[in-house]
């Protein structure tokens, strides 16, 4: 089972050519989306995106009804032939499944390692097995700086993990919490820089999902996104996804009749909304530095989510983000 450590990022190559989802795209999505009838796919507001020919790349920022509603969307792009293909942020834990990173290292995308992440996989590699919910709750508890490592309140496993001292990134051996916290910032540090050599080098779009996980009702969204498109001068595309839902509506990759709108909103600059009295300074995304900002990303995000509720159908628009 493929754990993600620093080791993993050195030997993920991105590929210019894309060949992988050029072939998804031919094999696997053409077939059903082309050459046998059922399924309309239709891009509004396509103008908003940059093309290849402009060479700004941006971040699209999509809301996730189900675990394929993005393919759509990026195969309209790629047989239109004049925007640039899609990298996409991808949760950590689907890599445990060794055919399912082979092929998400195959198709450019990038795995996002979480706090959570790394604490159940350092309990895996104890124990053999993921924690239950109630043993991950104390442990990132700790982690987080909400309990002491040594609360008496705390089960005894838990104590006798959050007691010990493990490894960080680099191999130096620090108390439990510490360490954990510390291969996380090492790898979020690699997460941008595989996002900068993707846009910048390769001329890819990044995709994210803002939410964090799928929700056919647009859900509450993460400040992941802003604090690096921020970071990196990007500017940001919303994209409201309606319908993927009922045509992709089992956990497998194959389509059932219907149509599927994506709503694309104007492009933005984030830090043209931030207030006179609002400085942000070099920092590093997801790392302390980051976080004296966050009451700026979390406005940032619920200003975002109001663009992408704009775009939805009522079975997917959320209250939380009416205007």
């Amino acid at each position: 089972m493929p754990t993600l450590d620093l080791a993993y990022y050195d030997a993920l190559r991105l590929d210019r050519r894309n060949l992988g989802q050029r072939f998804v795209g031919w094999v696997l999505l053409w077939p059903q989306y082309d050459l046998w009838p059922g399924v309309e796919i239709v891009l509004e507001g396509a103008e908003h995106i940059p093309t290849r020919e402009g060479g700004e790349t941006v971040v699209l920022a999509m809301n996730h009804t189900d675990r394929y509603n993005y393919w759509p969307f990026q195969y309209k792009l790629w047989r239109d032939g004049r925007y640039p293909f899609t990298a996409t942020w991808v949760k950590g834990k689907y890599y445990r499944n060794p055919w399912m990173a082979r092929f998400f290292n195959a198709t450019q995308n990038i795995p996002l390692p979480s706090l959570g992440y790394l604490i159940e996989e350092e309990y895996r590699a104890a124990m053999g097995r993921l924690p239950t919910r109630e043993r991950y709750r104390e442990l990132r508890d700790v982690v987080d700086g909400k309990r002491a490592a040594d609360d008496p309140e705390l089960s005894e496993e838990a104590r006798r993990f959050t007691g010990a001292k493990v490894p960080d990134a680099a191999g130096e051996i620090v108390p439990y919490a510490e360490g954990i916290r510390r291969r996380f910032v090492a790898l979020m540090t690699r997460v941008v820089r595989y996002t900068a050599e993707a846009s910048e080098h390769l001329g890819f779009h990044l995709l994210v999902f803002p939410e964090g996980t799928r929700s056919v009702r647009l859900g509450t969204g993460r400040t992941g996104l802003m604090e690096y498109a921020l970071s990196a001068g990007k500017r940001v595309v919303p994209v409201s996804c309606n319908g993927s839902d009922l045509v992709y509506s089992r956990n497998y990759p194959f389509v059932r009749r219907g149509r599927i709108v994506y709503r694309v909103g104007p492009a933005y600059d984030p830090r043209a909304l931030l207030g006179p009295d609002e400085r942000i300074g070099p920092y590093t995304p997801f790392t302390g530095e980051a976080a004296r900002y966050r009451p700026i990303f979390e406005r940032l995000t619920h200003d975002l989510m109001r663009r992408i509720n704009g775009g939805l159908d009522a079975r997917h628009r959320s209250e939380a983000y009416l205007p």
